[in-house]
C-alpha cells in the first residue's frame, strides 16, 4: 500500500462580527428620524387650523340658523345692550362677568334648545379679537363689514376669522386687527 500524502485543506477561520452600528451609521438614521418628524409635524399643524377652521365655519352657521329659530319663536333676536366694538360682546368675555353680553344672551338661544351650548372659537384667546366671536345687534360702525356695507342696517352680525381658510363673505374688521369676516343677519 501506498501511502498518501497527508495535504493540509486550509480551514476558514470565521471571528465573530462585533455586535452593532457605527457612529455614522447612527447619525445618519437619527438625521432621517428628525426630518421625516418635521414633515409630519408641520402638515399635523397645518391639518389642525384646517380642522379649527371647518369647526368655526359650522359653529358659526348654527349659531345663525338658532338665531332664525329664535325670532321665529319670540320675534325678536337676542339683543346686546350696548354697541360698540369691546370685549364684552364677544366669546373672549369671562361667562357672568361684568358686561358680558355675548353669553347672556346668547344663553337665550341654548335655553330655548336652539343650540347645545354657546359657541366659542376654537382658541377663544382673550387679547386677540381675532381669536374670538363677537355678535352686535346695533351700534356698528359703516366700516365694520367692509368699507361699503354700513351693519347698523342689519338686525344682527356675527364676526369671526379663519386661520387657513377664504370665504366668500364680506370681510369684517382685519385692517385693525380685529375678525376677518362677518356674517350679516336680515336686513331691518
Amino acid at each position: 500500500m501506498q501511502k498518501k500524502a497527508l495535504t493540509r485543506t486550509p480551514k476558514l477561520v470565521v471571528t465573530p462580527k462585533k455586535g452593532g452600528f457605527t457612529l455614522i451609521e447612527l447619525l445618519v438614521v437619527i438625521s432621517i428620524i428628525g426630518m421625516l418628524s418635521s414633515i409630519v409635524l408641520a402638515s399635523l399643524n397645518s391639518a389642525r387650523a384646517k380642522a379649527r377652521d371647518s369647526k368655526r365655519v359650522s359653529e358659526i352657521n348654527q349659531l345663525g340658523k338658532a338665531l332664525a329659530f329664535y325670532y321665529d319663536k319670540h320675534g325678536t333676536y337676542p339683543q346686546v345692550s350696548a354697541g360698540g366694538f369691546t370685549w364684552a360682546r364677544s366669546s373672549c368675555a369671562t361667562p357672568g362677568g361684568a358686561n358680558s353680553e355675548y353669553y347672556s344672551q346668547l344663553q337665550k338661544i341654548v335655553d330655548d334648545g336652539f343650540l347645545p351650548s354657546i359657541p366659542k372659537d376654537p382658541i377663544n384667546k382673550a387679547g386677540n379679537p381675532q381669536l374670538c366671536y363677537w355678535y352686535f345687534t346695533y351700534g356698528q360702525d359703516v366700516n365694520n363689514c367692509g368699507s361699503t356695507i354700513n351693519a347698523n342696517a342689519y338686525e344682527y352680525v356675527i364676526y369671526f376669522s379663519t386661520e387657513n381658510m377664504t370665504l366668500n363673505l364680506p370681510v369684517g374688521r382685519p385692517n385693525t386687527g380685529g375678525p376677518k369676516y362677518c356674517l350679516r343677519g336680515p336686513t331691518k
